[in-house]
């Protein structure tokens, strides 16, 4: 049979990387631009991003802050709170 590796009796799963035109597979061709000029702007691209989702985190966190220091809904936050550790530690001791 060929292709049988004759030692074991098995094929072997791993074929030649060069196709039968003799030129070499990959997934760049050999012609392609280097991408080593786009590594810093990508970085750079990563920094801004970043940067613009702290500071849309930061505006957020300061309209909740400031909603959250009224004494109403400081209250009902805590009373909501306070029944779910309740909730947990009953789902707790039930499942013990």
């Amino acid at each position: 049979m060929p292709g049988l590796n004759r030692s074991r009796g098995v094929r072997p799963t791993v074929r030649s990387h060069r196709p039968r035109g003799g030129q070499a597979r990959g997934p760049v061709p050999p012609a392609a631009p280097s991408p080593h000029p786009q590594a810093p702007l990508l970085g750079v691209l990563d920094v801004l991003i970043g940067v613009a989702y702290w500071f849309a985190l930061v505006a957020v966190a300061a309209r909740l802050r400031a909603l959250l220091v009224r004494p109403e809904v400081c209250r009902h936050w805590e009373l909501t709170t306070g029944r779910l550790f309740i909730a947990i530690g009953v789902g707790v001791a039930a499942a013990a």
